[in-house]
């Protein structure tokens, strides 16, 4: 069998492989930004939110990059709604003032990062407002609903984003929002 050479990426040392008609066979896998964040840096979150009376016009769920260093990417926001409901979701025009914690979760378990993150829900958040909205997710009864946003939804130090049960009976919500840190 013909040995292959290539220049080994770590030490720059040339190596030497076995392959069938000069051939190295490889095989490659790609996936999603978060997936690799997540197994390689630890820093890939989910925050899940409920609120089980909200009102039509509630700041339902509110999200802050408090990191000096690094970016927060926003991959997924997914909401339901056990009543037909309209969910905007929008920049923030300032630091929220009031509402209750929500602790992110690492979606790598063996991973022991906290989020550099401050994240509000599980109720009405006050003292924030919407400056852009920029998304809108409509949900039918006892539906759910997801917005991608391809990893192009970026904060930087300090930018924050709110979303809004805009419309809607009163009733029990839920917003999860997928997010990683580089």
């Amino acid at each position: 069998m013909p040995k292959i050479q290539y220049s080994n990426d770590v030490s720059g040392s040339l190596q030497e492989a076995r392959g069938s008609d000069s051939r190295l066979n490889v095989s490659s896998r790609s996936d999603s930004r978060i997936f690799y964040i997540s197994r390689d840096k630890g820093q890939a979150y989910v925050l899940h939110i409920e609120d089980s009376d909200a009102e039509a016009g509630d700041l339902v769920a509110y999200l802050r990059n408090d990191s000096k260093d690094k970016r927060l990417y926003v991959t997924d926001i997914h909401a339901n709604s056990v009543n037909a409901a309209k969910f905007k979701i929008a920049f923030g025009d300032a630091v929220a003032a009031t509402g209750t914690g929500v602790t992110p979760v690492n979606l790598n378990r063996s991973s022991s990062n906290d989020a550099d993150i401050t994240a509000l829900g599980n109720g009405a958040v006050g003292g924030v407002g919407a400056s852009t909205f920029f998304a809108t997710i409509r949900v039918g009864a006892g539906g759910f609903e997801e917005f991608d946003t391809k990893d192009a939804l970026v904060l930087g130090q300090n930018d924050n984003i709110v979303v809004e049960y805009d419309t809607g009976t009163t009733g029990g919500i839920e917003v999860d929002i997928f997010l990683f840190l580089e």
